[in-house]
């Protein structure tokens, strides 16, 4: 029903449920206009309308590629002037650009490998002991100890290296709390 007095603009009026002429509409969770209840995105802002993240979630912390060590371009240099190096630097770039690292807040994974054969070895926040940074050459890796059997010591040699590390190690205190972990300090 459309109500309004001469000279204002025409509002139409909605009932209590949230339905105008037979339709039913919903608050828009972004800029709270009316849009139909089964919309996917609001009409007025383009936003999906999706449910807030649950608490707990788990956020990614980088997701991307790792650096190539300056320290193996350096031997591979060396080993291309006694006419060796060649191959074995085309092996290192070729292992290197393959890898892909996903760290989040819950775990790190690392995905290596050719097209014939790819490993992923994944590795719990809460398992690691040790989390330690190192900066060479301008270039910063991450060093993770931990008591896994497939790869007791991880190094990541990532881009942005000290952001990633100081948000990892928070990262890290909370998975261990999470998991109910203490770490025996050493003396």
């Amino acid at each position: 029903m459309w109500k309004g007095r001469p000279g204002y603009v025409l509002v139409k009026e909605e009932d209590e449920m949230g339905e105008s002429d037979g339709v039913a509409t919903k608050e828009c969770m972004w800029c709270a206009e009316d849009i139909k209840v089964n919309a996917k995105f609001c009409r007025f802002c383009n936003r999906e309308q999706t449910a807030p993240e649950q608490p707990g979630a788990e956020d990614v912390l980088y997701e991307g590629p790792g650096h190539f060590p300056i320290e193996v371009f350096l031997v591979d240099l060396l080993l291309c002037c006694l006419c060796i190096g060649m191959i074995t630097g085309v092996m290192h770039w070729w292992e290197y650009h393959n890898r892909r690292y996903v760290i989040t807040t819950k775990r790190v994974e690392l995905s290596r490998g050719t097209l014939l054969r790819q490993r992923i070895d994944t590795l719990e926040l809460f398992r690691i002991h040790d989390i330690r940074f190192v900066s060479s050459w301008g270039r910063g890796t991450i060093i993770l100890s931990s008591n896994d059997a497939s790869s007791p010591i991880l190094r990541l040699g990532i881009p942005n290296a000290r952001q990633v590390f100081d948000k990892l190690k928070v990262a890290v205190d909370q998975a261990r709390k999470e998991a109910g972990v203490m770490v025996r300090e050493s003396m």
